[in-house]
């Protein structure tokens, strides 16, 4: 079998493991940030910034060959 076909075999699978890491990382610093006094509204808005900040790229990378009719 060849490297390629093994690789999109594996893909989800290491999708998967990276998304338990990031929400593993997420609760780890929502945690100690509410701890040490943070409120709740600004860790929202901290959150959704920073998805945005790290979602962009790929939305631009991935849509880029689509028109608007």
């Amino acid at each position: 079998m060849e490297l390629a076909g093994t690789w999109r075999k594996v893909m989800p699978y290491m999708a998967m493991v990276f998304l338990q890491f990031g929400f593993a990382g997420m609760f780890l610093i929502s945690v100690a940030s509410l701890r040490q006094g943070m409120s709740h509204y600004v860790l929202v808005v901290y959150r959704n910034a920073v998805a945005a900040v790290v979602m962009a790229p790929f939305a631009l990378w991935f849509e880029r060959r689509l028109q608007i009719c």
